[in-house]
């Protein structure tokens, strides 16, 4: 007879239904004393809209938007909490206030009227994390091919690459943390696997950044 997943779990196996990331505790104090090498902070209360347009038309958005949105590939435009990313020559990634959603959208219908674009919401897609402490790089560097080196990837860069199997876009966006954006199906690998290669820097997962 087989056995239940129940079974299962009482002799040690893990469940299928429970979270990769649960396997490491929330808190790994650095072995060496001092602060965690990594914070991994889940970013809430923001909503993406993936945005496909020209430039003729992002440059009507400086308005709406609080700053231009990028032009250059690779980079990121910040104003306040919210953000925009570079993701092609005719993709944005926006990042604003979920309370604020339905009158961007709004706004953003009213300003362009029957130009060509598409602004599609895509936060249930993907999840948004924030990675700080000074290890953030050595421990990125363990599954992430791109040179992340300050020189070579300054603040105002985003790049899109994977973490091990993950598909991620990575965003400089402040001095001293990134932005980490993937997939929501693979927002647990890519927690439990940051807790696993920050082990022996030390960790602390947070509920909000």
């Amino acid at each position: 007879m087989a056995s239940s997943n129940s079974d299962n779990t009482s002799n040690g196996a893990p469940d299928a239904q429970t979270p990769q990331a649960s396997a490491l505790p929330e808190i790994l104090p650095n072995p060496e004393g001092g602060a965690a090498g990594i914070s991994i902070a889940k970013v809430a209360g923001r909503t993406l809209i993936n945005l496909r347009c020209e430039d003729n038309i992002k440059a009507k958005l400086e308005a709406l938007f609080g700053t231009p949105l990028p032009a250059e590939p690779n980079k990121v435009a910040s104003m306040g909490t919210r953000r925009a990313i570079w993701l092609g020559p005719d993709e944005t990634l926006l990042m604003i206030e979920e309370e604020q959603e339905a009158e961007f959208m709004l706004n953003l219908k009213a300003l362009l009227g029957t130009a060509h674009y598409a602004a599609t919401p895509v936060s249930d897609a993907i999840k948004i994390f924030r990675l700080g402490g000074t290890r953030r790089l050595d421990v990125l560097a363990k599954g992430c091919a791109l040179d992340l080196h300050p020189a070579s990837f300054k603040q105002g860069d985003c790049a899109q690459s994977m973490l091990a199997h993950a598909a991620i876009t990575l965003a400089a966006d402040t001095p001293d943390s990134l932005l980490l954006f993937c997939r929501t199906s693979y927002s647990d690998y890519v927690t439990s696997w940051l807790k696993d290669a920050a082990v022996e820097y030390g960790y602390i997962l947070l509920d909000n950044a």
